[in-house]
């Protein structure tokens, strides 16, 4: 994980589309990317 996961991730915040594996930014696969989603992005920065 680095700043370029970080910035993807910000861009995809709020919903995901539901189609299966569409949403990677959505890291804990709860359909939305939201505070979760950053918080595992932040324990796997490397």
């Amino acid at each position: 994980m680095d700043v370029t996961d970080l910035r993807s991730l910000l861009k995809a915040w709020g919903g995901c589309d539901p189609l299966p594996d569409t949403c990677h930014a959505d890291l804990n696969g709860d359909g939305v990317v939201d505070v979760n989603d950053l918080l595992a992005v932040l324990e796997r920065w490397s």
